[in-house]
């Protein structure tokens, strides 16, 4: 639930933004961003939107979909982007023609090619996402992560 709505505040299509990213990060981390602690801590977390992104879990996808998810998740719905920027997204135009099922797939460890064919799109794979994040300017460290979090938090 967006932040604006537990703070019983005015509220706009943006809070649909703010639930599109928490499921897409529910869905990648198979967690809730506001998983820590008992049912008042998550509200509260909630509220404040304190949103746990795990190096751990997400130094397994790109930067771009890290950066896609957390501008949705923004705290200050005016910082969010609109249903139309969300949808010109880099990340999401870059990977729209199957590659999103491949990068996840890949981080849960899921084999999606038959064996016959599976170094060749494993190999695919990597060379696209490797042009990809040099086209971009992307990085994928820890450290990328954690000045984006910062940057996205003020």
């Amino acid at each position: 639930m967006a932040p604006e709505i537990l703070k019983k505040s005015k509220y706009g299509p943006k809070v649909d933004i703010f639930s599109t990213g928490v499921v897409i990060y529910t869905m990648l981390t198979r967690n809730s961003p506001f998983s820590i602690g008992n049912v008042e801590e998550r509200l509260l977390s909630n509220k404040k939107c304190k949103i746990c992104f795990s190096e751990k879990i997400w130094n397994h996808y790109s930067y771009g979909l890290f950066n896609f998810v957390s501008k949705l998740l923004r705290k200050n719905p005016k910082e969010r982007p609109s249903i139309d920027e969300s949808s010109r997204d880099a990340w999401l135009l870059n990977h729209h023609k199957g590659l999103i099922h491949r990068e996840i797939a890949s981080s849960l460890g899921s084999d999606m090619t038959s064996s016959s064919n599976s170094d060749r799109a494993e190999l695919e794979s990597k060379t696209l996402e490797m042009s990809w994040e040099r086209e971009l300017g992307c990085l994928r460290k820890p450290s990328d992560f954690r000045n984006l979090l910062e940057k996205n938090s003020n």
